[in-house]
């Protein structure tokens, strides 16, 4: 069944077309951290990896110099 709310569908598309306008600044500053670029995923990721293995493997977290002062 359709309603034929034409004005209604207008103004809707008219406030998406207006919010995807303002999102472009947003987007293109955040381009920089992006994780579809593959060398910010990769050393991402390869972070996020050590990261957990050193919570779960005592061996490689990282340590404190011993100060006796």
């Amino acid at each position: 069944m359709q309603s034929n709310n034409f004005d209604e569908a207008a103004e809707a598309l008219a406030r998406s077309r207006a919010m995807l306008k303002a999102m472009v600044p947003v987007l293109h500053a955040s381009e920089p951290w992006s994780l579809f670029d593959r060398q910010i995923h990769d050393a991402h990721f390869a972070a996020v990896r050590r990261l957990y293995r050193s919570g779960t493997d005592p061996a490689l977290a990282p340590r404190r110099r011993f100060d006796p002062d």
